[in-house]
Parts: structure tokens; sequence; C-alpha cells
């Protein structure tokens, strides 16, 4: 038995004791072990006086708003130290495209054949990365391509094929922060421990190894 849930990990309802209790039954630690092992993660990250409040969490949208820097260690190594958009900028690559399609008639969706030729025929390295209910993702790799150039070709498009609209981004910090995944050697175990200075310093183990830190500015009155 597991649980995977695609966001949202914590349930909000819950207090981190009773979530790491949970997380300890599907993980198949034994009954008379549980309350252990939960104590001790608790005080490995130092939430210990936190157990009993309800959980909440923070997103890789709230880090990018939010966070002045970030780090990203491998195999406990520092990886890269930064704001966001110096993360971005340095280790993006390129754009995603979002493209929505019409319907030939309600209920009959369009053809996506066409529209996906067009992508890679102008921009040969892009990817398809989504493909389902009228909705096509790409992945345009090439940062040296300019945005002003892939605007334009998107509004040729919509002449061209029933799009109902588009959208460009440039690469997520999620994206980032996946992409050292493949750097990672698995360990058997991970600590993470917080570090208390000046800023609020917020640490997510992620896979193992692979740690993201993300300071938040401290607001002053």
């Amino acid at each position: 038995m597991g649980y995977c849930p695609q966001f949202d990990a914590l349930i909000d309802q819950m207090t981190g004791r009773e979530t790491l209790t949970m997380y300890a039954r599907l993980r198949g630690v034994t009954e008379h072990q549980i309350k252990h092992v939960v104590n001790e993660l608790l005080d490995v990250m130092t939430l210990r006086k936190y157990a009993d409040k309800q959980c909440g969490q923070y997103s890789m949208e709230e880090c990018d708003a939010l966070c002045t820097k970030i780090v990203i260690m491998v195999n406990g190594k520092f990886v890269c130290l930064g704001s966001p958009q110096h993360l971005k900028n340095k280790f993006g690559h390129g754009y995603t495209l979002v493209v929505r399609l019409g319907s030939e008639a309600p209920g009959v969706p369009i053809q996506m054949d066409p529209l996906k030729e067009y992508v890679m025929t102008t921009f040969p390295n892009s990817r398809i990365f989504d493909d389902h209910q009228g909705y096509l993702h790409f992945q345009i790799p090439d940062a040296d391509v300019p945005l002003a150039r892939v605007f334009g070709a998107m509004e040729k498009a919509k002449k061209l094929f029933k799009i109902e609209d588009y959208s460009v981004h440039q690469t997520t910090l999620e994206q980032i922060f996946l992409s050292f995944t493949r750097h990672q050697i698995v360990a058997s175990t991970t600590k993470v421990k917080t570090i208390n200075n000046k800023s609020n310093l917020v640490a997510l183990s992620l896979k193992n190894n692979l740690i993201f830190l993300a300071m938040l500015s401290v607001a002053k009155c």
C-alpha cells in the first residue's frame, strides 16, 4: 500500500505528529516503534515544540515569490546559491509553451498533429511534454531563442490553427530543482537540520541526499 499525493502532500487538518505517524504506518514501521521513530524525526528537524500544531507547507511557487536566496545541495554539497531569478537565468532551459486548442464541434477535439509539426519545425529542439484533452505542453530548451520570436510564431499559429489561448513561461524553480536529481546518489538515510540565524530558513528534503533550502527575509516593522 502506498500514498502518492499529486500536490499538497501535507494535510492541513493533521498535526505534524499525526502526519509522521501516518507515514510511518504506510512505510511499514512496526506499531511499537512508531512513537520512537516519530519523536526522533521531530528532534532531528527541531520541530518538537510544533509537533501538535496543524501542518502548513511551502510550495515552490511560494518560495519563488517570497524567498530572497535559495540554496540547492546535492549529496551534501552546495551546487548553487542565489536569488530565484538568478537560478532561472543560470540553470533554466529555455521556455515552457502551453497551448489550448479549440474543437471542431461540441465534444469533438481538433487534430493536434499539424500544430505539433509547426512547433517542432519552428523550434527544432523542442519536445512535447504532455498531450491530452486539447492541451499541448512543449519544452523549448534553447534559451537563446528570443522571447519575441516565440510570441511571433504563436501569433502566426493562432491564424493557422484553432488555438483558444497559449502561454509562455520561463523554466520554473521546480523544474530546475528536479533537474539536479540526476546527479543524486541514493543514500540509506537522510537527515536535514534547520539553521537559525537572522533569516527564516525553510528546509525541504525531497529525495534522499537532495536538499532544497530557501531563505526568507524577515520583515521589520
